[in-house]
């Protein structure tokens, strides 16, 4: 795909999406809701639309919390659909991904383009009402986190790390975060030069690539809940690491230890969160989340479809049965 039309391709979906509502019955089977600089596109009823759009602000609200956005950035608009999965299914081919960022059962399925001027993301509704939208908070929140300051530039460990904390993240109360220290399956530990050493060997097995992800999320988990100044001293290291300084150079410069210190105290930190997970739960207040979002627009069949297509033929994900009209 030549990445120099996504500009192009923001500008006509988004255009085609709000340009095209129409004033089709209530039991539209799609809804859009324009709330600030996200456009939400929804199949389902006009209430589950409206609630979908909260979700989304409520997950671009706790990034800005997980990685302490400053007050003058603003992430870029985002288009987002949340589709059935046999509507992502027939419109997109799933490429295989990495098992390095498998994040959740749930990642593969979908599609994303992260560009300067648009967020855009397709997302099926999960199976069950438990992971719902699980692959919502994978494929946006993994956007979200790629384009939030300095977050950016920082080893791609912490960054799975940070997403698995956003995939297991819940607003309740409409502003409460919680992300409960207890539901993330335990795998012994391992040292962090060999998850965040720009110069460390791949995981040779699948159970070694899911041992390293527990401890890029125990890692992440240590960074979101420490002092403001260790959070400081944490951002210096992954900004050396991410310039592919080496471990044993950038944990000295960025902490003021040694690498044997620091490993202690991570283990240390793994340690007492295997055995007590109930204390390492986090609560936060997310501000910006008391109004509700604006009123869902309902959306033709037909325009859903079109904008789809468009979507799929731009990445070059259309199956050999949805490929897009001339």
């Amino acid at each position: 795909m030549n990445w120099m039309s996504l500009p192009a391709l923001a500008c006509a979906l988004v255009t085609a999406a709000l340009g095209n509502a129409t004033a089709v019955a209530e039991e539209a089977g799609a809804w859009q809701i324009q709330d600030g600089n996200r456009l939400v596109i929804v199949e389902g009823d006009k209430a589950y639309a409206l609630g979908v759009a909260l979700k989304v602000r409520q997950l671009q609200a706790a990034t800005a919390w997980l990685v302490h956005w400053p007050e003058s950035y603003h992430p870029p608009q985002a288009l987002v659909f949340l589709l059935r999965e046999d509507t992502v299914r027939r419109h997109f081919l799933q490429p295989p991904l990495p098992y390095e960022v498998h994040v959740g059962p749930y990642t593969p399925l979908g599609a994303t383009i992260d560009a300067p001027a648009l967020s855009f993301v397709v997302a099926p509704r999960g199976s069950e009402r438990a992971v719902e939208f699980t692959p919502l908070h994978n494929l946006y929140g993994a956007i979200l986190l790629a384009r939030s300051p300095d977050v950016r530039d920082w080893p791609p460990c912490v960054r799975i790390g940070l997403s698995a904390m956003l995939t297991v993240a819940k607003v309740t109360d409409r502003k409460h975060l919680f992300i409960d220290g207890t539901v993330v399956g335990a795998y012994e530990a391992v040292n962090p030069a060999e998850f965040l050493d720009p110069s460390a060997a791949p995981p040779p097995r699948q159970v070694d690539a899911d041992q390293r992800a527990y401890s890029c999320y125990l890692l992440a988990s240590w960074y979101a809940t420490s002092t403001p100044e260790e959070r400081v001293a944490f951002g210096q290291l992954f900004t050396k690491l991410g310039a592919w300084t080496p471990f044993a150079d950038a944990v000295p410069a960025a902490l003021g230890g040694t690498v044997r210190e620091f490993t202690d105290r991570f283990r240390l930190y793994a340690s007492q969160r295997l055995l007590h997970r109930a204390n390492y739960n986090i609560n936060a207040e997310l501000p910006g989340l008391e109004q509700d979002p604006p009123a869902p627009v309902p959306v033709a069949p037909e325009r859903l479809e079109t904008l789809l297509q468009q979507a799929c033929a731009k990445l070059s994900r259309c199956p050999d049965n949805a490929a897009a009209k001339p």
